[in-house]
């Protein structure tokens, strides 16, 4: 069987039947590494588990002693990169554990910005929200044609998880009103 086929170790049956279970695959060819968020009929939501599995797998592939891939590619699957926080997880409107979703959301990103080697999101569908916050967390964003991007929070005024579009557009400098950034 070719690496071609094999994701993390595992034959292509035995990856599609971890598919339903699994909210992020991984899969390396080479020196490119695929994370693809795995939660197609919740438009790839970001729950706390995909969070925290995405966590791991960037302090894996960026722990110092093991070899760091060339490239790290970031998609999503069912043809959507990301509609954003999972706002219908049980757990949404407890404030404590909101505060932990954010501080994984926070660690992601950190993650993706300082990585030493180059990050692609390569975006198709929706990219919403903290999924846009996502893209945007990379080095280079590859939006395939019907893309849909933006920020729904700013119409309610919630600050965005990670503020990564605050730095990225220049934060408070740049106009942003004071309690948003």
């Amino acid at each position: 069987m070719t690496e071609a086929l094999r994701m993390n170790g595992a034959t292509r049956e035995e990856t599609v039947a971890g598919m339903a279970e699994s909210p992020l695959l991984v899969e390396r060819e080479g020196q490119v590494v695929t994370l693809t968020l795995n939660r197609p009929r919740r438009r790839n939501a970001m729950s706390t588990g995909m969070l925290e599995q995405l966590a791991y797998e960037l302090r894996q592939l960026t722990e110092p002693g093991k070899e760091a891939p060339g490239a790290l590619v970031v998609t999503g699957a069912g043809g959507t990169f990301s509609s954003g926080a999972d706002t219908r997880e049980p757990d949404w409107r407890d404030l404590s554990r909101r505060a932990v979703r954010r501080g994984h959301f926070r660690t992601v990103f950190a993650a993706l910005h300082e990585a030493p080697f180059p990050v692609v999101a390569a975006v198709e569908g929706y990219a919403l929200g903290g999924g846009l916050e996502l893209a945007l967390a990379c080095d280079l964003v590859v939006a395939g044609e019907g893309r849909s991007s933006a920020f729904r929070s700013w119409a309610w005024g919630p600050c965005r998880a990670a503020g990564r579009s605050t730095r990225w557009c220049g934060g408070r400098d740049a106009g942003w009103p004071r309690g948003c950034c």
